[in-house]
């Protein structure tokens, strides 16, 4: 059986309003009183919130979702007692996510809580394995992690300041507390880190207290005589399966005016502003254009879609948890009214050969029932794009299109972050007290520079080791007809086609690797429609030929796995000499933590995928900065890691 990301969901025995788990005999909250059990269980036995009082950022994590109870207690306490500015981490482990319309039925059942489960609903993820990051209002930012919560919790890379352990019985569900999730718990604990949980079994408070934590039995809720609290009293300090992936620590006062440059105003550089401004960051952009999102986020239309390949990939698990981050906010900010350049949703790929086909039977099976991605014919495709199709393919019902002008210009405006355009950065170099960036227009200071300027990545020095290629990509703007005005969702084959926009249709593009010429080329142009015609026959005799004019070129910053490079920039002669050994195959406790260049990180190789990309590594950059929990299973950090080709060579002993 080939391996699927998709979750299956729980099983439910409803007896009126209340959920039972049908695989484990058990109840999700005590009936009549849930409320006020997990209010005292949880929220006052690990003392909120009196701790998170004074606290830039907090981190709580709980072992089963469930009904999201104990998230949306959290949360309406947070509202009424966190002060502005305040972060709140909530991160949750579930291994049988409850499906959308079972967990509304349930929360149905708290009618103080509803204003908060609606918001909770209308952003719920698809049923997929791995990580999911959900932003609320009020600093909330709720993660969840779909999956066995011991081997999910071994992914995560957080400091948690309150633990909620709410599973099922322990008697009823023995497989989930166990010594490797209390060792999981410790590793991952701040130093006085907390826990609380309603059961007091022996077994359990073993386990904890094996672990390293102090346990206390305390007076339980309602008829229930005892229950479980305690609190780790220092950190552990874990040995690291992989030093030389080590991020850098935070290196600024909480209590600071914390000041960082962007270099890059396309979508790179204006997902990073925003992340980081929504932590308190003071940001300049810099860029060298007029204007914003004029390189290659300045087509007048991109897509955004997962790119999958028909495996347990590092490549698809990181494209569709983007994807799914990137539908999430797009979703967020349309509900509230804003208007950024979302145009419309819909995506067909295209199966022309037998290899496609092939591998896009692998992608449903990866999927499984998720409804991320739909089968179809070519008379389905014809059906949902409105034009006829000689092939069939997949459909992504949230794929989509949009205008990327309009997406910066919204991140940027959210940021409010401060400008310099028509900017040239000419040096980049580290004092004592941050950076200082020499620029044809003056100097800029920064406690620190994030490089996210696309095809300009490699005029810094910092950054001519990292393996980054240089691709020149032609689109070609084709007159719309009436007829072809019917196309309503996007098309890709072996290029992609638009829907019209201020009646013109985007197709593209031409790819050439190491070609920096900006000029457009007729032979690029007649490769774009040669490619339409081919693939989408009848829509090529519905629109006109190209003029000349009718094209634009950009240049994108690519990478040899396809994924981005998010991260601290490695100290490349650090590197060099602390892993010089690499090869040798020694263990890794032997080796130093990662040197970085402090205070320097970069956001680059988006290639052609950054409409899907840029907000969920932007997220995941932001996070490193500031210390706080990171969005993306760790063996995923670690393949976006910039210093990853680096370690790739010094293992195979290139640097001898």
């Amino acid at each position: 059986m080939r391996p699927s990301l998709y979750i299956p969901p729980a099983r439910l025995q409803w007896q009126g309003q209340e959920p039972l788990a049908s695989d484990y005999d058990d109840i999700y909250f005590s009936r009549g009183s849930g409320l006020e059990e997990s209010r005292y269980v949880f929220l006052e036995n690990n003392h909120l919130p009196q701790r998170w009082r004074g606290c830039d950022c907090f981190t709580i994590a709980e072992t089963g979702f469930g009904t999201a109870l104990n998230f949306l207690l959290t949360w309406q306490l947070w509202r009424e007692q966190a002060e502005s500015g305040q972060q709140l981490h909530f991160i949750s482990v579930e291994g049988h996510p409850l499906t959308a319309d079972d967990l509304s039925r349930a929360t149905a059942a708290w009618p103080e809580l509803q204003s908060l489960a609606e918001q909770l609903l209308a952003a719920y993820p698809k049923l997929v394995s791995g990580t999911h990051r959900i932003h609320f209002g009020d600093g909330v930012s709720l993660t969840l992690l779909f999956g066995e919560v011991s081997s999910a919790l071994s992914t995560l890379q957080a400091k948690v300041d309150a633990w909620f352990l709410d599973g099922f019985d322990p008697a009823k569900n023995p497989a989930m507390w166990c010594e490797p999730l209390y060792q999981q718990m410790a590793k991952l604990t701040a130093p006085q880190g907390t826990f609380a949980t309603f059961t007091a079994a022996g077994k359990v408070r073993r386990g904890l207290q094996s672990a390293g934590f102090e346990v206390q039995k305390v007076k339980g809720f309602g008829k229930k005589r005892e229950m479980l609290r305690g609190r780790l009293p220092q950190a552990l300090k874990s040995l690291s399966k992989a030093p030389w992936f080590e991020l850098a620590k935070p290196e600024f006062k909480a209590d600071s005016q914390r000041q960082a440059v962007v270099i890059g105003a396309g979508i790179a550089g204006a997902a990073s502003a925003y992340q980081l401004s929504r932590r308190g960051w003071q940001v300049t952009v810099v860029d060298e254009h007029p204007a914003p999102a004029q390189g290659a986020s300045g087509n007048p239309v991109g897509a955004f879609y997962p790119a999958l390949s028909n495996g347990l990939s590092h490549y698809s698990r990181f494209y569709l948890s983007a994807f799914l981050y990137t539908v999430r906010c797009f979703s967020q900010w349309q509900a509230a009214g804003e208007s950024f350049g979302l145009l419309g949703k819909g995506l067909l790929q295209l199966a022309y050969n037998d290899s496609l086909k092939k591998r896009q039977r692998g992608i449903i099976e990866l999927l499984g029932d998720s409804a991320i991605a739909e089968a179809v014919s070519a008379q389905q495709a014809t059906e949902y794009s409105g034009i006829v199709q000689q092939y069939g393919g997949l459909f992504f019902p949230q794929a989509g299109w949009l205008d990327p002008t309009k997406l910066c210009a919204f991140l940027l405006q959210q940021s409010g972050a401060t400008h310099h355009y028509n900017t040239t950065i000419k040096s980049l170099n580290r004092s004592e007290s941050g950076w200082r960036l020499a620029s044809d227009q003056g100097e800029l200071a920064a406690d620190i520079v994030v490089m996210a300027a696309g095809d300009g990545l490699l005029n810094f020095a910092q950054n001519q080791p990292l393996p980054i290629t240089i691709a020149r990509g032609q689109i070609s703007l084709l007159a719309a007809s009436e007829q072809s005005k019917k196309l309503q969702c996007a098309v890709c084959h072996e290029g992609y086609l638009l829907p019209a926009v201020d009646n013109q249709h985007v197709i593209g593009a031409s790819y050439a690797a190491n070609d920096l010429d900006h000029q457009v080329r007729t032979r690029d142009r007649e490769h774009n429609l040669a490619r339409l015609q081919a693939r989408i026959s009848h829509f090529f005799a519905l629109v006109k030929t190209p003029a000349p004019a009718n094209e634009r070129v950009g240049l994108r910053a690519t990478t040899q796995d396809r994924l981005p490079m998010v991260g601290p920039l490695p100290d490349y002669h650090a590197y060099t000499t602390d892993y010089a050994t690499l090869h040798h195959g020694r263990r890794p406790e032997s080796y130093p933590t990662a040197t970085h260049l402090h205070g320097l990180y970069i956001l680059g190789g988006l290639s052609s995928r950054g409409m899907t990309s840029a907000l969920l590594s932007a997220e995941l950059l932001a996070c490193q900065i500031n210390g706080e929990p990171l969005p993306l299973e760790q063996t995923l950090v670690d393949a976006l890691n910039p210093a990853r080709f680096l370690v790739r060579d010094l293992k195979r002993g290139h640097f001898q």
